[in-house]
């Protein structure tokens, strides 16, 4: 029987193994290792009832959790590297428990990234959103988020939809439009304040004009 039987088991064994993870985070260091422990562990569990019962242990300890965004490892932090091999289990994961997104920093645009990917649909990343808002207001978190991406790949349709999302959102104006760039500024600010009408008319009579501008 192997570490994650005992663990899924429960039971004195699987606590013994879990307080031991314990253990080791608190009387460690990140620079100590020269590995990310969170990415290890995963990687080598085939459970998905297991990471689960592990993941509120691995995600209270966030500076190992972003350890790998300074190492190169892809893609950015233990989060998004969860999203990316788990997809909606992972989401799903992350959205049972409470984490503390104050110390993210660029690692946060990774995780909406993955977010955006995996949950299928803009409700999904809104709620989650909301639920941390946290992650809209750590430097450096939106510069790379889907509404970016899109923008400058010039995918008029999708990025008409994540704008009438966004608009909802929290700090969108203070946050979010002071990192996108001037070329897109006014035609956002002017989708904020017109709302879905404009949105979509701008989608069929400008979004081909809107792709070459942002050629």
């Amino acid at each position: 029987m192997d570490i994650w039987d005992l663990i899924a088991q429960g039971g004195e064994h699987g606590d013994v193994l879990v307080s031991g993870l314990h253990q080791f985070f608190d009387e460690h260091n990140p620079e100590d290792i020269s590995f990310n422990p969170m990415i290890y562990i995963y990687e080598s569990c085939p459970d998905h009832f297991v990471k689960k019962k592990l993941l509120p242990v691995v995600l209270g300890y966030p500076r190992f959790a972003h350890k790998c965004h300074h190492e190169g490892e892809p893609p950015h932090d233990f989060s998004s590297w969860l999203m990316s091999h788990t997809g909606v289990i992972g989401l799903k994961f992350l959205q049972e428990i409470e984490w503390d997104f104050s110390s993210v920093d660029a690692n946060g645009c990774g995780l909406l990234h993955k977010i955006h990917q995996f949950s299928l649909n803009d409700e999904t990343l809104t709620l989650f959103i909301n639920r941390y808002p946290a992650l809209l207001e750590q430097r450096n978190v939106l510069s790379h988020t889907p509404l970016e991406t899109h923008l400058q790949l010039g995918n008029i349709e999708e990025l008409n939809r994540l704008i009438i999302l966004g608009a909802s959102l929290p700090n969108f104006d203070d946050v979010r439009m002071a990192l996108l760039p001037d070329i897109s500024r006014e035609w956002l600010s002017q989708i904020v304040a017109h709302g879905v009408d404009f949105a979509f008319g701008s989608l069929k009579n400008g979004g081909q004009s809107s792709k070459q501008a942002l050629n």
